[in-house]
């Protein structure tokens, strides 16, 4: 099976989340951790489910680093979250990104 090629970490205005793949428990996708400053990612997904699941986390960790969790609430951030986890795996599937460093 193939793994999805991810970042070793993303820098979030700042502050740097290292991305991690791991086995996860309890039937975890993904988790992310603002305290710890991670992403994880479930090992045994496939390529897709790990891009998906990354990007899902790396909204939870933007939402919770800008204090948005706690005024969207769980419901309406997970769903944000799921929304465009998928989202962003069909766009950078789809087309050519610019690689980073692009802002001043």
């Amino acid at each position: 099976m193939d793994k999805a090629v991810l970042p070793e970490s993303v820098n979030i205005l700042g502050t740097v989340f290292q991305v991690r793949v791991v086995p996860l428990s309890d039937g975890l996708h993904g988790e992310s951790s603002q305290a710890g400053r991670y992403i994880a990612v479930d090992e045994s997904l496939d390529e897709c489910q790990q891009l998906e699941t990354f990007y899902h986390e790396l909204v939870h960790a933007i939402l919770d680093h800008g204090g948005y969790d706690s005024v969207l609430g769980e419901d309406k951030q997970e769903a944000l979250a799921q929304y465009l986890g998928m989202v962003l795996t069909y766009v950078q599937s789809f087309n050519e990104l610019p690689k980073k460093g692009v802002m001043p």
